[in-house]
């Protein structure tokens, strides 16, 4: 899916860098390359998720946030490879 635009969020496919759920926060890297975005919690709660690994594909509702992009929502599209 190229970059969309859905009212006023962008929506991009991705992949998860890492999410650490004990410090409430992770990165996913868009699949064109462009700025890492910033995943917080309130994120995968919005999305109804508890977790997210490494390696998994994904789409993200972004929104501009203080210092880059940041997801709003995020919906799985793929698991993590195995042994990710």
């Amino acid at each position: 899916m190229a970059n969309t635009v859905i009212g006023n969020t962008i929506v991009i496919d991705g992949e998860i860098k890492f999410f650490a759920v004990d410090k409430g926060y992770g990165f996913g890297m868009p699949v064109d390359g462009g700025a890492d975005v910033f995943i917080g919690i309130g994120a995968l709660q919005r999305s109804n998720l508890d977790r997210l690994e490494s390696g998994q594909r994904v789409r993200m509702h972004l929104r501009p946030g203080k210092k880059g992009a940041m997801a709003l929502r995020v919906e799985i599209l793929a698991p993590a490879p195995q042994g990710a």
